[in-house]
């Protein structure tokens, strides 16, 4: 497996595991008091994810970009994932965060994916 894909990989994994967060930690929370998951709810923590997500994606997505298959959707699909998640953490009121968050999450794994195969495609090219 080339680094390309080991990065894709990474960062289609955090992005899947950011919208498993996202999506389940509502119910986690009702728990949180009885085993120790509230420090899954602090702003650091997502703040942590979704900024390794980004380095992750930059890493990935513009190697993948400038060196091999030139297209721009991974790029505009990731793209608007952050923005979902950025737009999410500044305006979004409670009902809208889970959703907003899973959808942004979920945009991020499927740049992540979308790259994957395109880098492929260009390999068997090659």
């Amino acid at each position: 497996m080339t680094i390309s894909k080991k990065i894709d990989l990474i960062g289609f994994l955090i992005s899947l595991l950011c919208a498993i967060h996202c999506g389940i930690l509502p119910i986690l929370l009702t728990l949180a008091p009885f085993s120790g998951l509230a420090f899954m709810e602090s702003p650091i923590v997502e703040g942590l994810i979704v900024l390794v997500s980004l380095f992750i994606a930059i890493l990935s997505l513009s190697q993948g970009f400038t060196k091999l298959h030139k297209k721009k959707t991974p790029l505009i699909t990731a793209i608007t994932g952050f923005t979902i998640i950025f737009i999410c953490q500044i305006w979004a009121n409670e009902q809208l965060e889970t959703v907003l968050m899973v959808t942004g999450a979920s945009a991020i794994a499927l740049a992540h994916l979308i790259n994957w195969k395109l880098c492929e495609i260009h390999h068997k090219k090659s």
